[in-house]
């Protein structure tokens, strides 16, 4: 896992972003989330909640605020910048990362669009 994200934080470095580190756990992370938002789909469950309010969108969008931000805290505890520096790739590796990583992200962003609007329909 330390050796993906690694390579995921150079080719965002090759790139000469602003914040590589960053970005690197948050794709991992986004991931993550969209995952398991095909997952919930799938057994037509809710969003985990513990929260006090009655609005469904504002007890959504805290949950997934809270969520997000202990992954990103327990990701930059085990991940740290430093050890994902110490690996070293190919230019071309690093290049094949970037696509593989829009490729993924598409692939995911269409089923968890097809999950909900079949979910919508009550196909799912």
């Amino acid at each position: 896992m330390k050796k993906i994200i690694a390579l995921i934080y150079q080719s965002y470095e090759m790139r000469k972003l602003r914040t590589p580190y960053f970005n690197a756990l948050m794709a991992i992370i986004g991931g993550i989330l969209i995952i398991s938002g095909l997952a919930w789909g799938f057994l037509h469950t809710r969003f985990p909640n513990n929260f006090p309010f009655s609005n469904d969108n504002v007890i959504n969008l805290i949950a997934v605020s809270v969520y997000t931000f202990l992954l990103l805290g327990l990701f930059s505890l085990a991940f740290k910048k430093k050890d994902l520096q110490k690996y070293h790739f190919a230019e071309k590796q690093l290049k094949r990362t970037t696509f593989f990583l829009i490729i993924y992200f598409s692939v995911l962003m269409l089923l968890l669009i097809t999950t909900l609007l079949l979910r919508a329909k009550h196909v799912l």
